[in-house]
């Protein structure tokens, strides 16, 4: 760790390895990468369609002669003209748990409330009904590294204001708790630690829209608080007696209380079976599944 922040610190960037490496497996998980539609389907590339944009045409290829060519200063034209517009990010949450990586917050928090009516203004509803959408808000998960944590006086005597940056693969972003939720919160964050936000958007009386912390877990629980079972999918035609020996083995040695299945698939008719052990249970952690993914052979997918 020690190493990696150094080179944060003088290049910027990691680039060894990021510091998320040692809970990769707890973080696919809940970013849904570990689902059984992705294993199963694979992932899909999004191809984003971009719109037709005409260009200024280039003086060379006009036919006048040089005289009849007047110099415009390259101050004066239109810059609107010559780029091309990026589409808009599209950020969706991913998987069983509402995922968004960090990058995607804003973007999504502008997709879900951009074009929707303000709640408080809305003389149609009730004040009930409104509380009630705001209480039952969906939730969605975020995970990453607590890169800086920070807490100051609130505006009142006596509260407590705290700032957290978190950190994953795609960047960062900057979260706050009022005093209610850094009291009731504190003692599970602090800086270089792995965790999972749980959050939700709630929309002020005026209109602005927040990003609320419901809930903080330590990544490292994310395999005991969430999964239920792993599948391994083998291909049957391909399957040897040392499989075998390397499934009890490994599986003996993280036997656990949660379920263990097997997806057994057949490519010569397309067939699948889905076989659900009765004795054996394991327990789901990141050493089992970097072994099974050491191999190079098999699969597999939670819950």
């Amino acid at each position: 760790m020690h190493k990696l922040n150094k080179e944060k610190e003088i290049i910027g960037f990691y680039l060894s390895a990021h510091p998320l490496d040692e809970y990769k497996y707890q973080y696919q998980f809940i970013q849904g990468a570990l689902s059984k539609k992705e294993i199963l389907e694979g992932k899909k590339e999004e191809v984003v369609e971009l719109e037709k944009v005409i260009l200024p045409i280039d003086v060379s290829e006009v036919a006048d002669s040089d005289e009849d060519l007047v110099d415009i200063p390259s101050e004066n034209l239109d810059e609107e003209d010559s780029l091309i517009e990026e589409p808009t990010k599209k950020a969706e949450p991913k998987g069983t748990f509402n995922f968004l990586n960090l990058d995607e917050v804003d973007a999504f928090k502008d997709t879900v409330f951009g074009n929707q009516p303000d709640l408080f203004n809305n003389d149609k509803l009730s004040w009930k009904e409104k509380q009630a959408i705001k209480n039952n808000a969906p939730e969605y998960m975020v995970a990453g590294m607590v890169t800086e944590y920070s807490v100051r006086d609130g505006k009142n005597s006596g509260e407590k204001v705290a700032f957290i940056t978190l950190e994953d693969y795609s960047g960062s972003y900057g979260f706050r708790l009022g005093d209610r939720d850094y009291m009731r919160l504190r003692d599970k964050v602090d800086v270089q630690r792995f965790v999972i936000f749980k959050i939700k958007f709630s929309q002020a009386n005026d209109g602005r829209v927040f990003v609320n912390v419901a809930d903080i877990i330590d990544l490292k629980d994310a395999f005991e608080k969430f999964a239920k079972k792993m599948t391994v999918v083998v291909d049957i035609n391909d399957l040897r007696k040392e499989d075998i020996e390397f499934f009890k083995k490994n599986f003996i040695e993280n036997k656990g209380e949660q379920k263990l299945n097997f997806y057994v698939k057949n490519p010569s008719d397309n067939s699948t079976i889905e076989l659900m052990s009765m004795k054996a249970h394991v327990e789901i952690n990141g050493d089992i599944l970097n072994v099974i993914n050491e191999m190079q052979k098999y699969e597999v997918f939670l819950n």
